[in-house]
């Protein structure tokens, strides 16, 4: 597919559409390094890891 076949709002792109992707994008990926933050100050990884080898050991 050509260009020449978009139509012509297609061809320019939507700018507040871009901006919703980015400020959703950086919503995201705040989120996860503040959940990545969060876990491991409360070393909830080592918890999880504990209780499922307690569960699966003989």
């Amino acid at each position: 597919m050509d260009d020449e076949d978009l139509p012509k709002e297609l061809r320019r792109g939507d700018p507040r559409f871009l901006r919703r992707v980015v400020l959703v994008m950086s919503l995201v990926i705040l989120g996860s390094v503040w959940a990545f933050s969060a876990f491991g100050r409360a070393e909830i990884g080592g918890c999880v890891a504990k209780g499922f080898h307690d569960l699966t050991a003989y």
